[in-house]
């Protein structure tokens, strides 16, 4: 996989970082957390570790972050920053179509395989777990996720089924991301194609519930 872009990050920062320097030195940081959340849950790891793994010491760790909860948060939003944008990228057929006919297994297949794309999100979620902080970035994540999804979808309803639109979106949003975190923490290929094939028909039932309650038989 080629290099990933690097995104500017600000949750959790003690200073306001303006240098190259300063910016390629929170990059070290947050590799290293992601390195180390490979092998170790979010709780057992120390900032010493973190600066260990970065190479550098300790006090030019603290220098950037006052804490672990906060090299996690710049972590967990830099991750969230990627995957939402591999995200969006891979909805953006379905947004250009329209919003007609849509293909919901074809959809949230899309979205599973941009997750796949970004090292460690499995273990960046886990450790959104551990704090009411990490949570609230998650849920971020996925209204993000649910603004695009309403642009899918958007256009195949009436407008006076838009309000219908929002929940389907952020229903469909949440769903995909407990079942596609099951398919990616799984170590069997077919159990995570068999996950993302179930969640696929979920959302599709779902979507077409909505089809019928607004547009009647014409949707059928």
């Amino acid at each position: 996989m080629g290099q990933q872009e690097s995104l500017e990050v600000s949750a959790g920062l003690r200073i306001n970082p303006r240098q190259q320097r300063a910016h390629e030195k929170i990059e070290r940081i947050l590799d290293a957390l992601a390195s180390l959340l490979h092998s170790q849950d979010a709780a057992a790891l120390s900032m010493a570790a973190i600066a260990r793994e970065a190479g550098m010491p300790p006090p030019t760790l603290y220098h950037y972050f006052p804490d672990k909860l906060a090299v996690l948060m710049a972590l967990a939003e830099r991750t969230m920053q990627r995957v939402d944008s591999q995200a969006e990228a891979a909805l953006a057929p379905f947004r250009l179509s329209g919003g007609h006919d849509v293909d919901c297994a074809a959809l949230v297949a899309s979205i599973y395989q941009a997750y796949r794309t970004e090292p460690g999100y499995v273990q960046v979620l886990r450790a959104c777990n551990s704090s009411q902080e990490l949570k609230q970035m998650a849920e971020q994540s996925n209204q993000r996720m649910a603004d695009v999804l309403v642009q899918v979808f958007a256009s195949s309803l009436p407008e006076a089924a838009q309000v219908g639109v929002r929940r389907i979106a952020l229903m469909m949003a949440q769903s995909c991301q407990v079942h596609l975190d099951m398919a990616l923490s799984q170590t069997d290929d077919g159990e995570a194609a068999a996950i993302v094939q179930e969640a696929g028909t979920m959302i599709e039932v779902l979507y077409q519930h909505y089809r019928v309650a607004y547009l009647g038989s014409a949707a059928r």
